[in-house]
C-alpha cells in the first residue's frame, strides 16, 4: 500500500473513532443524568384533565377533535366517522406526562427547530397547551419536547407521543367486510378484464345432473349447467370473501372519488348473490298467505311452481322456511330467506402499487392487498375440473351389473319395507347376488371404491385400449336412469376412463387393480361353500 493510501486509511479510522467518542460521551452523560435524576421526583410536563379539545398537527396534516358529551366529533368534518378510542387514549396520555431530565441547547439539535408532532389541548376553562415533540433519542428512545412559551427541552416517554402519531384515517372506525357464508352463496360472477365467468350453487343438487351430490355448476352456452369441482369452487369463494383491508381511502365516496382511485372502469369485479334468513312477525292475511307460501315452498323447489310468486307484502325474492311458534297476541313467527346481493369493485394497481377496493353495502373505498386482487382474479378451469370419475349416490342404485376379467356379476338392491313385529312396516335393504342375499359391505364397498376413483391425469389420444371393466348402474333418477363406466387398459401407470360422456380420464393403475381385487370378493363366500356342497355330493355319488 502507497504512503498516500495508507494516510488516507489513517484519517478514516481517526474520523470514525472521533464520532464514536463524541456518540459515547452524549450516551454517558445522558446515563449520568438519569442516574442523578433517579433520585429525585420526576418532573411533571403536563398535567390536564376535563380535556375538551385536541389538535394535532403530524406528517402535514392537522386534525382537530372536540369532546361532545360522550362522543368525538373531528372539528372540520363533523360526519368523519372518528373512533373516540383514540382522543380518549390522547387524554389519558396527557394526563400526566412527566420527565425524568431536561437539556439546554440549540432547539434544532433535538429536532424542536421543525417538530414532527404538535398538540394542542383545550381544557374545560378554554387554556391552552401546546406541546411540541423533536426527534427520538436512538438510545434512550425517548422524545425531546418543549412547551410552548419556554425552552426548556424535555425528555418523555414514547407511551406519552405514539398515540398522536396518526392520521386522521389511521383513526376512523373500523368497518368489517359483509359476513357472507360460502355455502349460502346461491351464483358469483367474477369478470377480470375481458373474461367472465359464472358459478352457480344449489344445495340440493341439479335435477338433470346424474348426482344429487354435485352442488356447484356453470352455466353453458347452451342453457344447461356443468358440474364443476365443489371444492375448488368453495375455496376459491371463500379466500374472495375472506376480505381483510389495509385501511379506509375515503370513508363518503363521490363519483370523482371512483374515478380518481380507478375503480369507474375496475380491473376485477365480483357479483354474488346470496340467501339471507331472518326471523319476522306476520298478522292476520299475511299470516295466512306466508301459511300457505310454507305448505308450497316443497313444490316450488321441485320445479313444479316456478311461474309463481309471493303476494306484495314479501319480497318477491323471499321465502318462508319454517313456522315459529304464535305470540299472545296472535302473531306468528317465521324464518324468512331472502336473496340479498353484494358487488365488489378492484382497481388497477395505482403509480404507487395501490390497489382500491368498493362494495355495493358501503360508501368507503378500502385499501386491500395485491394478493388478495390477485387470488380472486386468479380462477382457472384447473380450479374448478371436476375430478371425481363417478359419483352414484348409492342409496338411488337398484342394479349394479359389473364384467371383469371374464365374469359379470349382477347385484340386485330392494327398499321395499318389511313388516315388523310391532305391526308396524321398517326400512330395509338388501342385497342378493344371482338371487341369493349377500352382505352389504360387499356392495357398499364396491361402490365406495368406485366413487373415490379420480382422474390423475387426461388424453387425448384416440386409441382406446382394452376393455378392462365395465360397469352398468341403474338408479333412481329420472335424468340418468342408467350409467354405464367402462375402464380401458392404457399403459403401464393409467387405465382410461369413460363416464358421463367424457372418456379423457386416466386413473391410477392401483386404484383400478384395488377395485377388481373388490369385485372378485363378490360373491366370495358364497360360492365357496357352493363349492363345498358340489364336493361333497360327487364323493358320495363316486363308484
Amino acid at each position: 500500500m502507497s504512503k498516500g493510501k495508507r494516510l488516507i486509511v489513517l484519517c478514516l479510522l481517526l474520523a470514525a473513532l472521533s464520532a464514536g467518542s463524541v456518540a459515547l460521551s452524549r450516551y454517558n452523560e445522558e446515563q449520568e443524568s438519569a442516574q442523578d435524576a433517579g433520585a429525585e421526583a420526576d418532573e411533571n410536563v403536563v398535567e390536564l384533565e376535563d380535556i375538551q379539545r385536541i389538535d394535532v398537527a403530524f406528517e402535514g396534516e392537522r386534525v382537530s377533535m372536540q369532546r361532545e358529551g360522550d362522543a368525538w366529533i373531528d372539528v372540520d368534518d363533523p360526519a368523519f366517522p372518528l373512533d373516540a378510542t383514540y382522543p380518549e387514549q390522547m387524554a389519558s396520555a396527557l394526563a400526566q406526562v412527566t420527565s425524568t431530565r431536561s437539556v439546554t441547547g440549540d432547539l434544532a439539535e433535538y429536532g424542536l427547530d421543525e417538530p414532527q408532532l404538535t398538540i394542542s389541548v383545550t381544557d374545560a376553562a378554554g387554556e391552552v397547551t401546546t406541546l411540541f415533540v423533536g426527534d427520538k433519542n436512538g438510545v434512550t428512545g425517548l422524545y425531546y419536547a418543549r412547551l410552548d412559551g419556554s425552552e426548556t427541552v424535555y425528555t418523555i416517554a414514547s407511551s406519552a407521543v405514539s398515540p398522536f402519531m396518526r392520521t386522521r384515517y389511521e383513526m376512523i372506525e373500523t368497518e368489517a367486510f359483509p359476513t357472507v357464508a360460502t355455502d349460502s352463496v346461491t351464483r358469483v360472477t367474477l369478470t377480470s378484464g375481458e373474461a367472465q365467468r359464472t358459478l352457480v350453487h344449489r344445495e340440493d343438487g341439479w335435477p338433470q345432473a346424474y348426482s344429487a351430490s354435485f352442488t356447484w355448476f356453470e352455466p353453458t352456452e347452451a342453457g344447461g349447467l356443468s358440474v364443476v369441482d365443489a371444492d375448488g369452487a368453495e375455496s376459491w369463494l371463500g379466500s374472495a370473501l375472506n376480505v381483510t383491508y389495509l385501511g379506509t381511502a375515503v370513508y363518503d365516496a363521490t363519483d370523482a372519488d371512483v374515478a380518481a382511485c380507478g375503480l369507474d372502469a375496475p380491473a376485477v369485479t365480483l357479483e354474488i348473490a346470496y340467501a339471507h334468513s331472518a326471523q319476522v312477525e306476520l298478522e292476520a292475511l299475511e299470516a295466512l298467505q306466508a301459511r300457505a307460501l310454507l305448505e308450497l315452498t316443497p313444490l316450488r323447489r321441485s320445479g313444479l311452481l316456478d311461474d309463481w310468486t309471493i303476494e306484495e307484502h314479501l319480497d318477491a325474492a323471499e321465502r318462508i322456511e319454517r313456522l315459529w311458534s304464535g305470540t299472545d297476541d296472535g302473531a306468528r313467527t317465521y324464518d324468512v330467506s331472502r336473496t340479498e346481493y353484494l358487488t365488489v369493485w378492484i382497481s388497477e394497481p395505482d403509480a404507487d402499487g395501490v390497489r382500491y377496493l368498493r362494495h355495493s353495502a358501503s360508501e368507503r373505498i378500502f385499501t386491500v392487498a395485491e394478493s388478495y386482487a390477485l387470488t380472486l382474479a386468479g380462477l382457472t378451469d384447473l380450479d374448478l375440473t371436476e375430478t371425481a370419475v363417478c359419483q352414484v349416490e348409492m342409496d338411488r342404485v337398484n342394479r349394479l351389473t359389473i364384467a371383469a376379467e371374464g365374469m359379470t356379476k349382477v347385484i340386485e338392491v330392494d327398499r321395499a319395507p318389511v313388516l315388523g313385529d310391532d305391526g308396524f312396516y321398517d326400512a330395509h335393504t338388501a342385497y342378493r347376488l344371482n338371487g341369493e342375499e349377500i352382505e352389504s359391505g360387499q356392495f357398499t364397498g364396491f361402490m365406495t371404491l368406485l366413487n373415490q376413483l379420480n382422474a390423475e391425469a387426461y388424453t387425448d389420444s384416440q386409441d382406446v385400449g382394452n376393455v378392462c371393466m365395465t360397469v352398468i348402474l341403474e338408479q333412481q333418477r329420472a335424468s340418468h336412469p342408467s350409467m354405464t363406466l367402462t375402464l380401458y387398459d392404457y399403459d403401464a401407470n393409467f387405465y382410461r376412463a369413460s363416464f358421463a360422456g367424457q372418456s379423457d380420464m386416466l386413473v391410477s393403475k392401483r386404484d383400478v387393480e384395488t377395485l377388481l381385487d373388490r369385485f372378485e370378493q363378490i360373491g366370495a363366500t358364497e360360492t365357496a361353500e357352493t363349492a363345498d356342497t358340489a364336493d361333497t355330493a360327487d364323493t358320495d355319488t363316486a363308484p
